[in-house]
């Protein structure tokens, strides 16, 4: 039974946040303007080996989305909102920069505890272009797997939002030669909660 406990421990999902290129967003002259916003965050929850499409996938998102059966766009009003995805490859995603690990998932937590979790997090449009929401969205995801169920390892996401997205900037312009992945959970523990709540200006 001990072995047997062993072994479901080594094999725990792990929690990765992933930045994904905006286009002509992301690029240099439009950093500074974007800041954290010219990257799509998301959260993917993944095998700790992964054989495919075995993934889930988590992000708010205003992309118009087309509708296969009344062939028409839906969210015209480019609106923003939850979205889960399942069956989900993560070796295959053509905008992917960065990809952080930040915690691993003990095996009797459940998909339908995480989505419960995360899409009750409120979606705040504040600014004329909404180019936070998604960020905004993330660092309040981020402390909610810290804080509610521990899935999340404890470090400052102020630190860990600026460290992510100078990753994603170095990766987006040095290619490959930049690892694609980053383990967060390896830094040493953060002593320094005071910016542990999350921000409300993004």
């Amino acid at each position: 039974m001990l072995f047997d406990r062993r072994i479901k421990n080594r094999n725990k999902r792990r929690v990765y946040i992933t930045l994904h290129h905006r286009d002509d967003l992301s690029l240099p002259h439009n950093r500074k303007k974007m800041g954290y916003g010219a990257y799509n965050w998301s959260i993917i929850i993944t095998p700790k080996v992964s054989t495919g499409a075995d993934s889930f996938a988590y992000d708010v998102t205003n992309v118009p989305e087309p509708d296969a059966f009344f062939k028409f766009e839906s969210n015209p009003d480019r609106e923003w909102r939850y979205r889960q995805k399942p069956h989900v490859d993560p070796t295959n995603c053509s905008t992917l920069v960065k990809k952080i690990l930040i915690g691993k998932i003990p095996n009797d937590i459940t998909y339908s505890l995480i989505q419960y979790l995360l899409e009750t997090i409120p979606i705040t449009e504040n600014d004329t272009h909404h180019k936070q929401t998604g960020v905004r969205w993330i660092v309040h995801a981020i402390h909610k797997l810290q804080h509610t169920v521990l899935l999340a390892e404890m470090f400052s996401i102020r630190e860990f939002m600026d460290e992510a997205i100078k990753l994603a900037d170095e990766r987006l312009r040095l290619g490959s030669s930049v690892p694609e992945v980053t383990d967060f959970t390896k830094r040493p523990p953060s002593t320094n909660y005071s910016d542990m709540s999350p921000p409300s200006s993004g």
